[in-house]
């Protein structure tokens, strides 16, 4: 058995061939802003089809990590060989910690950790926070995990929003500061616009935190079976504007998620994917 992990669908002899997909940036529709502030991302997004296309139909099966990636690949190289599998343990045990915490907090805390690509969108919640009145800027703190050095995307929003005093560069971290800042996050916040799956989800439900997130099929996926979560328009600041303004005047509700369980070929974790590949 020959299991190809990134993507490439080499020239191998094999009695079982399968590759492992997980870059979506042939799918995302790019536009002008890309080009100029992203461009590796920009040229990944219109040549990296032709390397997914290289050779994929010598495999038994294409694995991917969400149904919306399945529907993709199938249209785009009209193939039903295809395997959803979730990137997640079932082994990991979720913390307890009070919900109610992120409502009674003096100050509204929002915690999004993503390293900045112009997908990120990191730009949508930074103009909900310039749309409120000064009042209730002084009332939330928005950390964000770049310094605004890194890359044209993170100089054009930190020049941007730097002014805004509730906004905070905290830069890069690592794990364990990672963790320290989800504890001490009322709500964490994922506004992008492309995953395969969104980490940082995964991981705040895991600590039970209040979700933020872009109202895409990635980001319900990855969600899951959850209570604490509402989803919002990636592209409307006003409606994050809201959101954040209902929180701090206690006048929010979470709209949950509940998701079907894909069609087969399906791996609902890392263990199942492992049985399914070894028993080909």
């Amino acid at each position: 058995m020959w299991l190809s992990l990134h993507d490439i669908s080499p020239f191998v002899k094999s009695s079982h061939k399968l590759v492992y997909c997980h870059n979506p940036a042939p799918f995302y529709k790019t536009n002008l802003k890309d080009f100029f502030l992203c461009p590796k991302f920009y040229l990944f997004s219109k040549f990296y089809l032709f390397l997914y296309k290289f050779n994929i139909k010598s495999n038994d099966y294409v694995i991917v990590q969400q149904e919306w990636l399945r529907n993709e690949f199938s249209n785009f190289f009209n193939k039903s060989n295809i395997v959803v599998s979730h990137p997640v343990s079932t082994t990991q045990k979720k913390v307890t910690i009070s919900i109610e915490k992120s409502f009674d907090d003096e100050k509204l805390i929002l915690f999004y950790p993503a390293f900045p690509r112009s997908f990120k969108n990191f730009e949508v919640v930074c103009a909900a926070i310039s749309l409120l009145e000064k009042k209730l800027q002084e009332n939330l703190e928005l950390r964000l995990t770049i310094h605004g050095n890194e890359n044209r995307y993170s100089r054009f929003i930190y020049r941007k929003y730097n002014s805004l005093d509730s906004i905070n560069f905290i830069g890069l971290k690592n794990k364990v500061q990672i963790i320290d800042e989800y504890n001490n996050a009322s709500f964490i916040i994922f506004p992008s616009k492309l995953e395969t799956w969104g980490l940082p989800i995964s991981e705040a439900k895991v600590l039970n935190k209040p979700l933020l997130v872009s109202d895409l099929h990635y980001a319900r996926e990855t969600v899951g079976n959850y209570e604490f979560v509402s989803f919002l328009p990636p592209d409307e600041p006003q409606k994050w504007a809201d959101c954040f303004q209902n929180i701090i005047d206690k006048n929010f509700q979470f709209t949950g998620n509940t998701l079907e369980t894909p069609a087969e070929p399906f791996a609902k974790d890392w263990y199942s994917l492992s049985s399914f590949v070894l028993n080909l």
